[in-house]
C-alpha cells in the first residue's frame, strides 16, 4: 500500500497523490474525518436496510400472489366439475 506521500502510481490509481502534508492533521481535522466516515457508513447502512425491506415485500407480494393462484385455480377446478356435472344431469 502507497502511502500519502508516495510518488509511485499505480494501474489503479487514475488521480494524483496528493502533495505531502507540511504538518500532522489537528484533533478537529480527525474528528472532521471520523464525522465524514460516520456519516457515509450510517447512509450505506440505511440503504443496505431500504434493500433489506425491498426484498422482504418482494417476497411477500409473492407469497399472496401464490396463494391467490392457488384458491383461483381450484376455484376454477370447482366450476369445471360442476359444469361436468350438469352436462352428465342432461
Amino acid at each position: 500500500m502507497q502511502g500519502p506521500d508516495s510518488t509511485k502510481t499505480s494501474s489503479f490509481n487514475f488521480m494524483a497523490a496528493p502533495p505531502p502534508r507540511e504538518a500532522p492533521p489537528t484533533a478537529d481535522e480527525k474528528l472532521e474525518a471520523v464525522r465524514v466516515l460516520a456519516a457515509g457508513n450510517t447512509i450505506i447502512a440505511l440503504l443496505n436496510v431500504g434493500i433489506i425491506c425491498m426484498q422482504l415485500g418482494q417476497a411477500y407480494a409473492r407469497r399472496v400472489e401464490e396463494r391467490e393462484q392457488r384458491a383461483l385455480d381450484a376455484r376454477i377446478a370447482a366450476e369445471s366439475a360442476a359444469s361436468v356435472e350438469t352436462k352428465k344431469d342432461i
